[in-house]
């Protein structure tokens, strides 16, 4: 009797196992399809900012303007980055070109990337980036400043 117990206690825990093997296999591939799920859900939902899109309306409203001011933050990051251009006055369908200036304050190579957020968020679908280093990684090597028109 005692050792159908004991017996039996080790099928159970032998199945066990193998369940929870099982559990840990499927999360990890979960975990590694989760990557390129998210790119295809942040693609459609055009939150990527990665993308050159050319301009819809290529006329330009001269009877109007507006102000834009252009924040940059380096989110708590041991480095410097900051816009050169505070805002900029445009009519609407004008382009423009703005500058920032990055700074590695760190005493070894940094690779980044910046990321473009605009508020408020209704925004977004008046300002097209036609051409931006936050489309790729960028290099610094240490110390490094660069001054960047976008």
């Amino acid at each position: 009797m005692m050792i159908d117990r004991a017996h039996d206690l080790r099928l159970r825990n032998r199945q066990l196992m193998a369940k929870l093997l099982v559990i840990a296999v499927g999360m990890l591939g979960f975990g590694f399809a989760m990557v390129p799920m998210y790119r295809q859900i942040c693609e459609a939902l055009g939150l990527t900012q990665t993308r050159a899109v050319a301009p819809m309306n290529t006329q330009v409203d001269a009877s109007r303007s507006v102000q834009v001011e252009l924040l940059a933050t380096s989110a708590g990051l041991p480095w410097t980055f900051e816009a050169i251009d505070r805002s900029v006055t445009l009519h609407p369908g004008e382009l423009a070109t703005v500058r920032y200036r990055v700074v590695n304050t760190l005493e070894r190579p940094v690779v980044a990337r910046a990321i473009m957020n605009t508020a408020p968020a209704n925004a977004a679908r008046w300002i097209e980036k036609q051409e931006c280093f936050c489309f790729s990684e960028q290099r610094l090597a240490a110390g490094e400043a660069d001054s960047r028109r976008r």
